[in-house]
């Protein structure tokens, strides 16, 4: 297993240089979308923007860096996404400490004669 966990390491740290499938890059061609890559080999698979397919190594093209949404201040008690049950700004029903209706008693046999 040793093996395989040292290719898996080689693996994740090659495709950290690696273009996202369906990413526009730069080429010496001029632009394209990535269509694929080989990992191992550092070549990746381009659509240019005419429709011609061509394949470059990674170091041969241009990965636009990402774009970073501006950091947006929230109103206080505002959170991203769902919070989870207990966490700051989870909204959670109350318990209804109301009494349930109750039955009418039953009526014992001495009662009822």
């Amino acid at each position: 297993m040793c093996c395989l966990q040292y290719e898996h390491d080689i693996y994740r740290e090659l495709i950290k240089s690696m273009p996202k499938s369906n990413a526009r890059v730069e080429t010496p061609e001029g632009p394209g979308k990535v269509l694929k890559n080989d990992i191992l080999l550092q070549k990746v698979t381009i659509r240019l923007d005419d429709e011609s397919i061509v394949t470059y190594n990674v170091s041969e093209i241009i990965i636009p860096p990402k774009k970073v949404e501006p950091n947006v201040p929230q109103k206080k008690g505002e959170q991203k996404g769902n919070p989870r049950k207990g966490e700051p700004g989870a909204q959670h029903k109350k318990p209804n400490n109301q009494n349930p209706p109750s039955r009418p008693k039953e009526k014992t046999d001495a009662e009822r004669k």
